[in-house]
């Protein structure tokens, strides 16, 4: 499903300062920006293609602050979202958390 435009702006907003801290590798203050975008996707989330790229953003940001069990959490997430399952980005990532832990 698609969220309106206004609300879609301002979780790409935010998810943009999310990336831009991890380019700065400020990963904590990322995550906190990605989970405030979460926070904007209606319920359930996982209906939301939105929820797809956020969860992924969360479970790259969380391997490389080294936090693999966070990791691990988010991409499942992002499996049930829409086209989750079908990403092979997710499945990537999500198998090196599972070979870290």
């Amino acid at each position: 499903m698609e969220l309106q435009d206004e609300l879609y702006e301002r979780i790409v907003i935010i998810c943009s300062q999310g990336d831009d801290l991890v380019n700065s590798f400020d990963l904590d203050n990322a995550i906190q920006m990605y989970l405030k975008a979460l926070d904007l996707v209606p319920e359930p989330k996982h209906n939301w293609e939105a929820s797809t790229w956020i969860y992924i953003a969360l479970g790259d940001t969380c391997y490389m602050n080294k936090d693999y069990n966070a990791s691990n959490d988010f991409l499942f997430n992002a499996i049930n979202c829409p086209d989750g399952i079908e990403n092979p980005c997710i499945m990537l990532r999500l198998g090196e958390t599972e070979y870290e832990l």
